[in-house]
């Protein structure tokens, strides 16, 4: 089976009480994103992190639990991952390429992420779109872990209106 067919696509998405513009800023302040990215059961922490087109980032994430000590797709019970801003469009849109630094040639490939931010009533649709996805990532618990991070920035946006 070659590499493309071994890939795929996950998509999450959530509507937000916030403008576009208030998500945006909460996606690019590292201070923001460090509090409300993280999974349920993680904690993060950002070594890099330069919010523009052809910036820089590293961020680490961490298994609270013991249970998932060697769960990390970089060491023990961590994940980080190292990466580049490669479109911002203001209030609307940021994407990003990133690989986790990892033992396992599939995880260091690059994985797509963009984030997009839509107008609705409610406030902004928020849809993540994982592309690339190694297919060493379980697809279940990913999905899982990008709603989580969906739930976890609503939370934020709310606790900081």
């Amino acid at each position: 089976m070659d590499q493309l067919n071994k890939r795929r696509t996950d998509r999450v998405s959530k509507e937000i009480a916030a403008s576009p513009s208030t998500i945006y800023q909460a996606i690019l302040n590292p201070d923001a994103l460090v509090s409300w990215l993280p999974p349920e059961g993680m904690r993060g922490e950002i070594e890099i992190y330069e919010p523009w087109e052809s910036g820089k980032f590293q961020i680490s994430l961490t298994y609270l639990d013991p249970e998932y000590s060697q769960a990390g797709k970089t060491e023990g019970n961590k994940d980080v991952s190292q990466g580049t801003f490669t479109k911002l469009i203001k209030d609307k849109q940021v994407v990003t390429e990133a690989a986790f630094e990892s033992d396992d040639p599939t995880l260091r490939e690059t994985m797509r992420m963009t984030w997009n931010l839509e107008t609705v009533p409610s406030g902004t649709k928020v849809e993540i779109v994982a592309e690339n996805v190694p297919s060493s990532i379980d697809e279940k618990a990913h999905i899982e872990g990008l709603s989580s991070s969906l739930a976890n920035l609503a939370a934020y946006i709310s606790r900081n209106q």
